[in-house]
Order: C-alpha cells, then structure tokens, then sequence
C-alpha cells in the first residue's frame, strides 16, 4: 500500500510500557472490559473486542492520538512528539473466570508504517496482555506474529496474527494493552477476537505423589563448563585446548538456526551440522571435555521448531539421527533437545511442550537407551517455570533452567549508557541471598522429583560494576545444590567474554587474568574426573 494511504489508514496501537520514559501517555482503563460473546462454526465461545462500545470508546479518547474509525482503531504520534508511549488497556477482567488456568487464542489484524527504531528492541507497535500474576517471564506476552524477519518498527502491511498466552490460576487485572511504544509513527488494529485454549501444565508443587527422576548411569561426573562460541565456522583446536588448560570439563555446542522461514530450511540447516558434530566430539575426546549436543533455539525459530508440525517432525527425525551416529561416543555428554522454549511459539492448538518432549524423548530412547536427554523449562527457561515441567517416566532425563536473574543487572546491553547497575546493590536488595530466593522453583523441584539439576547458562554483562561477584555467587548456589552448570558463554560476545576488559563500546581482549576469568577458573578447580563416559 502506498504511504499516504497507509499513514492515515495505520494509527500505531499497543501495548504496554507502564514504566516507559518520556512524555509517557497512559489512558487507565481497568474498569473497562467490554468483549463481546459469540460462537464460532466448532461451537467454541469466542470473545470480540469492539471498539464501538460507549464505555470502550470513552477509554479510547483519552488518549489524544487515537480514534476509532468504524471497526478499526488508530493511533498516530507525530514526529514531532518524540519518542513516546501511547496505549491504550482494554480491561479482561469479566473473562477471568472463563480463561483461568487455560491458554487463551487471540486473533487480530494490525499494521504499522513510519515507526523508528526505539532504544529497546521490545518497543514500537504493540499488541500484547498485562497478565498480573502470571509467572515474571509471562507478564507481557506478546501477541504480534509478525513475518520472518519483521521487527515492530518501520513499516509493514496489514497482518493476521494467531497467537496464544497462558492465564495462569493466579492472575488478577487482565487486560489488553494496545498502542505504540517509546517511538512514534502510525498503527492500526481490528477484528481482535479471543477464545479458550488448552489447559496450562499443572504445577508439580501441587500434587500428592510427585513421580522420581531415575538414573541408571551413576559414574556421570559433574559438568562444569562452558557455553561454545559461535559454530557457524566449526570448532577450533585451540578453543577446546584453552578449555581443557582452564579446568572446564563441559563445552554446550549451541547449533543456531537463526530466522526460520520454513521446516524445509531447518532440516537444511541441521543436517549440515553431523559432520561439525562428528568433529567436536573428537576434538573433545583430545582435550578430555564433554560435550552437550544443543539444538539452539531462539525467537526466530521456535515459531517453527515447536509451533509446526513439519518443524516438530524435523526435530524428532534430527535426534534420531543424532543418536543413531553418535550414541555410542564416551565423550557425548547429553542430548539438549532444544534450547529455551516458550510455550507461546506453539500454534494454538498443538501439542503442549511437555507432549513435544515426550515424543522427542520416546524417538531418542527407541535408539539410545542410557544416553542423558537434557530439556530446558518453558519460558525462554526460566526458573519460575520449573513446577510446570513433567518429570518424564524415563531414565537419565536431566532437567534444565538459565539463570539470568535480575535480567535488569544481566542484560544492560546499551553499550552507550553513561552508568549501569552494580552488584551487591543494596538499593535493590541484590545479594547472594537474593539469588537463592530466586532460584527456590529449581530448589523445590530438585528436592519433591530427585532431579540432576543442569544450569546450562548463566552470565552477568561485563562491565555491570560487581559482575564477577555476581558469578562467583551463582556458582557457590549451585555447587551448593549439586547442579551442573556452564557459563555464558566461551569467546561467544565480548560482552560475556571472561578475556577482554575495556568500555563496553571499546572492548579490549587480553591475555592477563581479569576477575572474571579468576571467578571462572575457581569455579572449574572441583572438577576432578577427566575418565571418559559410559559406552
């Protein structure tokens, strides 16, 4: 569509950012939930918003930008505003008891055009829940599909997006937020509908008799490692002799897949990574480290890793390959299903994660009965996920959250911000106590299952004042509860790399031992196995 039309058509709406910054417009509406109940061909209840409600349009014009224009709302921020926040919250509330404890679907058309990029990546047109209650991770979920590739600044055309959030039992205050984030620009928005889905997991921290995790291979030493570096170009010697020089005994060999357009693409891209598989476990078997094979799943791909069911039969048919080929290597530590799932990136309707793992882990076991099978928690593993995971009537099945609490003091990626929070920080109550509270989901479903316990990244950003503090305690925790852990990450990114100092925008490598790299070294000094592993 041309500009012009688009830009008088597409009047930016969505969701969030009550804590956003400048000149931040917000329209209070929790008192308004008015959707619609209809039924669709399948006899489903399905909600629709509408705009043309009195109360829903009496919210709408306190907000200067918007307007509805018969079943669409716009929003327009001029240029000349800045960047700001404008949205608008349509209150769920009288759907609580309906979507309680259920995956609720949401369907809607939007399109945006002239939309800078903001300072955070998460910002620009939005459509999403506030889920107060939910899980920390699950308190925003997005509900925009955009294509492959499509950021939410910029301009894009009208889109359908189908997506879907938990409501977990405990939410309270539901509602849609719908608007432009810190920026400007144009958005538009219609045909927003929503219905029952599945059931969210049960909690495990809720039931009688919790199921043990069994294990049949006791001589597994403890892991303590490292994240790899990048594995587009394969492994290097020198990489897995520094390991080896350090003490680590673990490399998580992360397989990327970057931007999936299509299962076709993600069976391409798997398949060439046996013969760099077959070279890693050889390099490892030189340097005495074990190695977790790791399907590295993110953002781009997990729509059609776990959201299709032509990405999921990839996913199987490449563990059973993997494992007819490498099975029997001593230097296999574990298969990692996939990395960080998020339970959203199903399509509605789909099987659940913990379905998707039962099949994987079914397909593994069918060939390689002992080898440990590693699987991430939902919520990009996130440790408040833990009580939702199914503890899998299998042997050797290891469990696995990140750790990347507070992801405010891990994740300070702005490389241009004059100063960045510290760790201890008493201010924010940030201590190695602190850090044990957060970790009391994997703690508890440690103790209630017998679980191997696998923190298969953890990291603070380097130039976070007290990082290495931070790093130092992690590890202490999980020595303390016995887990394995592997640091985030390896010659990766210089703002994790334990081997460069320097400002965050002008970083500098060197061979001299930084304090992080002390911390890091201390923590592998309890590795004491250098054997190789079951056959």
């Amino acid at each position: 569509m041309k500009k012009e039309w688009f830009q008088w058509v597409c009047y930016a709406l969505l969701v969030v950012g009550i804590m956003m910054a400048t000149s931040a417009i917000s329209v209070a509406a929790s008192d308004t939930e008015k959707a619609k109940k209809t039924e669709n061909t399948e006899n489903e209840t399905v909600y629709t918003v509408d705009f043309q409600d009195p109360e829903v349009q009496n919210v709408i014009k306190r907000c200067k930008y918007a307007r509805v224009e018969g079943d669409t709302l716009f929003v327009e921020v001029p240029k000349e505003e800045g960047m700001i926040t404008a949205m608008i919250p349509i209150s769920l509330e009288s759907l609580n008891e309906e979507f309680r404890g259920h995956f609720v679907v949401v369907e809607a058309d939007f399109c945006f055009s002239d939309i800078p990029k903001p300072v955070k990546t998460y910002y620009g047109a939005k459509f999403q829940f506030n889920l107060p209650g939910n899980s920390a991770d699950d308190c925003w979920p997005s509900l925009q599909k955009r294509p492959a590739g499509q950021d939410q600044w910029g301009t894009m055309d009208w889109t359908h997006s189908k997506s879907q959030a938990g409501w977990g039992e405990n939410v309270t205050n539901p509602h849609l937020e719908l608007g432009i984030q810190g920026a400007n620009g144009h958005f538009a928005i219609k045909n927003i509908r929503l219905r029952r889905g599945h059931q969210v997991p049960a909690s495990i921290f809720t039931q009688e008799n919790v199921p043990q995790a069994q294990y049949t291979v006791q001589q597994l030493p403890r892991m303590r490692g490292v994240m790899s570096p990048s594995t587009v170009n394969g492994p290097r010697e020198e990489d897995f002799a520094e390991i080896e020089k350090w003490g680590g005994n673990l490399i998580r060999w992360q397989m990327g897949l970057g931007d999936l357009r299509d299962a076709k693409q993600a069976r391409e891209l798997l398949w060439k990574r046996f013969d760099q598989m077959a070279e890693v476990l050889e390099m490892a078997n030189r340097h005495h480290l074990f190695v977790v094979l790791d399907v590295h799943t993110m953002s781009g791909s997990r729509p059609v890793i776990l959201g299709t069911p032509e990405g999921r039969d990839v996913l199987v048919e490449f563990w059973q390959e993997t494992a007819r080929r490498f099975k029997g290597h001593p230097n296999l530590f574990g298969y990692n299903l996939m990395n960080e799932p998020v339970s959203r990136d199903i399509e509605p309707g789909g099987p659940s994660l913990n379905e998707q793992y039962h099949r994987l882990i079914a397909a593994i076991r069918e060939i390689d009965p002992r080898r440990p099978i590693i699987v991430d928690c939902d919520g990009a593993g996130n440790a408040e996920y833990m009580e939702f995971m199914e503890v899998f009537p299998y042997k050797n099945i290891i469990y696995s959250p990140h750790f990347y609490k507070p992801f405010e003091l891990t994740h300070q990626l702005n490389t241009n911000q004059e100063t960045y929070l510290s760790y201890p920080n008493p201010e924010h109550g940030w201590d190695k106590e602190f850090l044990r509270k957060q970790m009391e989901p994997i703690i508890k479903f440690q103790e209630l299952t017998g679980a191997r316990i696998y923190v298969a990244e953890f990291s603070c950003i380097r130039w976070a004042p007290g990082s290495e503090q931070f790093i130092a305690d992690c590890i202490e925790l999980f020595e303390e509860y016995g887990w394995d852990w592997s640091y985030h990450a390896f010659r990766e990114w210089q703002g994790w790399d334990v081997e460069y100092t320097g400002k965050p925008n002008k970083p500098e490598r060197t061979e001299e031992m930084t304090p992080r790299k002390e911390v890091l070294l201390n923590g592998f000094r309890a590795n004491r196995m250098r054997g190789r592993m079951m056959r």
